[in-house]
């Protein structure tokens, strides 16, 4: 503001520069180093942001560390007994926080389209599925299990 940068230090900006190839290699290493991976940045708590930050990750070739998170954070969501993605989780929150959004006690979707990140990083980079002309007619197969010891899928 008025000329002055800002200390604030987020992650997005920072992930979305990953994600779309803004950075260099040496970029990308200090970007991963400092600040996604950095727990002193606040975190994301929505799942629909969380894609991003993951999506750049999974670019970078860490499976490893994506299938953390995807099993802290959206496993986290299981723990409380979700059956769909919710709209917002931290997992700092307790009991009816869970449920309050937008100033209202039951105000936060408990089933949100936004929140499904894990079905496409599962896909995309752990099946490694990816199109290489229009409508699938020829794609390719390069399976990066980051952790796992199997995963199965059809195209």
């Amino acid at each position: 503001m008025d000329g002055v940068l800002s200390a604030n230090l987020t992650r997005y900006a920072n992930m979305f520069g990953i994600f779309f190839g803004y950075f260099s290699p040496q970029q990308q290493a200090a970007v991963k180093e400092h600040v996604l991976l950095n727990d002193s940045v606040p975190k994301i708590t929505t799942p629909y942001m969380q894609f991003y930050e993951l999506e750049a990750l999974c670019a970078m070739g860490d499976q490893a560390h994506v299938l953390k998170e995807m099993k802290d954070y959206w496993g986290g969501m299981l723990g409380l007994g979700a059956t769909s993605f919710w709209e917002k989780y931290d997992p700092s929150e307790k009991g009816a926080q869970h449920t309050a959004m937008y100033g209202r006690p039951f105000g936060r979707s408990l089933c949100h389209a936004w929140g499904a990140s894990p079905v496409y990083l599962l896909a995309k980079y752990y099946l490694g599925v990816r199109p290489l002309s229009p409508g699938y007619a020829s794609y390719v197969v390069a399976p990066v299990l980051g952790g796992l010891q199997w995963m199965e899928g059809a195209v």
